[in-house]
């Protein structure tokens, strides 16, 4: 009994002091081990466990948030954690940085995709995308800068949406513009809102919407004056509406009436390239119809492919026709380039239109990569076709000397074959594209000894490195593996 008694004193005892202590740290936050408190706002790289993952997502505080899946003896990841680290000080604010170990959090990391490592994704507003960007310092802030601009630009002239178009760099000078002849408005675009604008007119709060979702790809800007609707292409001014509408213009004091086009309209902007352009009268425009235009049409007329877009593009959905260079030799490589633009723009709509994107790349400095579509840098300059989705290449020494035209005609009618990728040893160096993977790592014999693309080309192909399933260090860069040697 005395015991007993003795027993519940030393519990009454602990109560007492833990009642205590936790009235004595009333008002004060824990910080955990972690380093993240949801509600406030991220300053430093944290790492994130399955259920503060997860609060982190839809953190009002911290609306977008960029995440590295990696794990502990993942060499690249350990790489890539000091840049992440310099940078999380410099974007507090704009974006939060946080990483997540996938060997302690398996599920999570499988349920999201998550297939290699390290792998980067982010959320927007409790959405997750993948990051195809850079991976340098660099990249990072500059990717806080794009996602902490406004999601529109407000613009009262076509001159001011083309001079906005041509100032666009990281989107290759390509923007798009949305139009409501309904409601332009007599205030000069510097003193609207986005949001009083959207709350106008349902096609401003459509494209608001859409151009928050795409803020880190795309440049959006709202074209609020009455304009003829000549003043850009892809609009047909034989269609006009009745300038007598009661609904048409909240201009009081604005100058005689202009042909004005029956609803409204997104258009792809790009200088020296006609508009293609969403017509609300043809197509309900909602916030799915114009994510899927600018899917589809946020590509240059010809563009450099490299590690900023190579990924992205790929898995569009066309195949790309690209143009293979010796950048040193600058007045080849511009031929080549100007051929390629002029044909894109003007050559036969079977071939042009909306069927490829076209671009073209350094045949030095992705010399390896090229390889294996029988691309040669001893050969250049060449062009060849790459169906990213069907896995397919086409490519022909014959047409080598042929026009573009000629090239494209004979893959068009069948004359030209698809290949696949040789790869290396048969591992389907192609195959390995379409995961989603930085390294691209191929299993080479039954002892499993793995080889990596060089740094540059993990950027190109996007993704992370492939898991092992043995502890090690992270894999060997450099262009040995291009060569087949084994990683040490």
């Amino acid at each position: 009994m005395k015991q007993l008694s003795l027993l519940l004193f030393t519990l009454l005892c602990l109560s007492c002091i833990t009642s205590s202590t936790n009235a004595s740290v009333v008002g004060v936050t824990t910080v955990p081990e972690d380093g993240y408190v949801e509600g406030q706002k991220v300053k430093k790289l944290v790492t994130l466990s399955e259920v503060s993952f997860r609060r982190a997502r839809h953190d009002t505080a911290n609306p977008i948030f960029l995440y590295m899946f990696g794990a502990y003896w993942c060499g690249h990841c350990k790489r890539l954690t000091p840049i992440l680290e310099a940078t999380a000080p410099q974007v507090a604010g704009r974006i939060a940085i946080g990483k997540i170990d996938c060997t302690d959090d398996k599920r999570l990391c499988e349920e999201f995709g998550v297939r290699g490592y390290p792998t980067l994704k982010y959320s927007l507003d409790g959405i997750l995308y993948d990051y195809t960007g850079g991976r340098s310092e660099e990249d990072f802030v500059a990717f806080a800068e794009r996602l902490s601009r406004p999601v529109m630009t407000i613009v009262d002239s076509v001159e001011q949406a083309n001079k906005f178009t041509q100032d666009q760099t990281y989107g290759h000078g390509v923007s798009f513009v949305c139009h409501d002849p309904r409601k332009t408005v007599a205030a000069p675009a510097s003193t609207l809102t986005v949001e009083q604008l959207a709350a106008t007119s349902p096609i401003y709060k459509v494209c608001k919407q859409a151009a928050r979702k795409e803020l880190a790809h795309a440049h959006f800007s709202a074209l609020t004056a009455r304009i003829d609707t000549s003043a850009i292409t892809g609009v047909p001014s034989s269609v006009v509406a009745d300038d007598t509408d009661s609904g048409a213009t909240q201009d009081l004091d604005a100058p005689p009436p202009t042909p004005l086009q029956k609803g409204g309209f997104v258009c792809r902007l790009e200088a020296h390239v006609p508009s293609r352009c969403l017509l609300e009268q043809h197509t309900m425009i909602d916030v799915e119809s114009v994510l899927e235009f600018v899917k589809r049409n946020n590509v240059a007329t010809l563009t450099e492919f490299g590690p900023h877009n190579f990924h992205r593009i790929g898995r569009l959905g066309r195949p790309l026709v690209i143009g293979v260079v010796d950048k040193r030799q600058e007045e080849i490589m511009g031929r080549i380039q100007k051929e390629l633009e002029s044909f894109a723009i003007n050559g036969p709509a079977r071939l042009t239109n909306e069927k490829y994107y076209f671009g073209w790349m350094d045949g030095v400095r992705w010399a390896n990569f090229l390889e294996q579509f029988d691309v040669q840098q001893t050969e250049l300059p060449q062009a060849f076709v790459l169906d990213v989705p069907r896995r397919l290449y086409w490519q022909d020494s014959y047409y080598r000397e042929k026009t573009l035209q000629a090239f494209l005609t004979a893959i068009d009618d069948g004359y030209i074959r698809p290949k696949e990728s040789r790869g290396v040893r048969g591992a389907g160096l192609f195959g390995w594209i379409f995961s989603g993977w930085t390294l691209l790592l191929l299993l080479i014999g039954a002892a499993g000894a793995v080889v990596v693309l060089s740094p540059d080309a993990q950027g190109l192909l996007g993704g992370g490195g492939k898991k092992k399933k043995k502890d090690g260090g992270g894999s060997q860069g450099g262009h040995d593996a291009l060569l087949g040697k084994k990683n040490q």
